[in-house]
């Protein structure tokens, strides 16, 4: 079997490489740089350098392959990228199309990151080729890109309220993907992907005191004032608004609330919070 994943260098991608060439699995992995590409070099990964905006790389990238992770970006034109790698495969044998989606992903969602989701969901249902299609909860890592806040000024700020959310893992993730990648009996289905846990950010800031032995703050901001942020940290204003879009989501409760789809799927349960903070408390401490 080979398996093309897409965003194969990203949080999920990379770990659903590592884990499906460990296990045996021919994978062939999509990147876009070449450097980034040398991270998940090694056995039973076959590097193909593309661009998901050229149709015509993408076809000699899915010659061959049985199955297909399609993980896009969430820029403005996903539905573009994803419909030219939709288009390639349909030109194929491809067997089964595993989609990473969005938990929010609907028609009338205020977000349009999740719109866009929603519409690239209804692509992959008529094209007639089985899928499945993973809806995971907002991921631990998410916490990550507040790192040097948390070294530098012991806090960390975003619009979250004071909401309870069901955080997974992104290496869990990739590990319900891997599983419905190489096993049967997953075609036609929706998987909705949280943790077993409902956390507050003022709780995370707790358990990130405990582990780092000094006082972390979490202080909420309204969705502005988090745009702004996100402006001041070079993204562009067009994607700092679909990502305030979907925070706002998150602060207003839509993922506040846990499933048992990653027992169902695994037979275990999903990495804890404390595990993630354990596993990434260097990431968060002054060297």
């Amino acid at each position: 079997m080979v398996v093309l994943v897409t965003g194969a260098t990203g949080k999920i991608g990379s770990e659903l490489v590592k884990q499906l060439a460990h296990a045996g699995t021919q994978v062939r992995a999509l990147v876009h740089s070449p450097d980034k590409a040398e991270t998940i070099k090694g056995s039973n990964v076959d590097i193909v350098i593309g661009d998901l905006a050229k149709p015509e790389i993408l076809e000699a990238a899915v010659e061959g392959v049985e199955r297909v992770f399609s993980l896009v970006p969430s820029t403005p034109n996903l539905v573009e990228l994803e419909t030219n790698l939709l288009n390639a495969i349909k030109l194929t044998s491809v067997q089964h199309i595993v989609k990473l989606s969005a938990i929010q992903a609907t028609e009338n969602s205020p977000a349009s990151l999740f719109r866009d989701h929603w519409l690239g969901e209804q692509r992959f249902q008529e094209s007639g080729i089985p899928f499945t299609l993973l809806r995971p909860n907002a991921f631990n890592q998410n916490l990550l890109v507040f790192a040097q806040s948390i070294k530098s000024e012991n806090t960390f700020s975003a619009p979250l309220k004071d909401t309870k959310v069901g955080f997974i893992d992104t290496r869990d993730i990739a590990l319900v993907a891997a599983k419905v990648l190489t096993e049967n009996g997953h075609e036609g289905k929706t998987y909705t992907i949280t943790g077993s846990e409902l956390l507050s950010y003022q709780e995370v800031a707790e358990k990130l005191s405990a582990i780092l032995d000094k006082k972390i703050t979490y202080v909420d901001v309204t969705l502005e004032d988090f745009n702004n942020t996100l402006l001041s940290w070079g993204i562009p204003d067009v994607f700092a608004k679909r990502l305030v879009e979907a925070w706002g989501l998150i602060g207003d409760g839509k993922y506040s609330f846990v499933t048992h789809t990653f027992y169902e799927i695994t037979n275990n349960q999903p990495r804890s919070f404390d595990q993630f903070l354990y596993d990434y408390a260097h990431v968060f401490k002054n060297n």
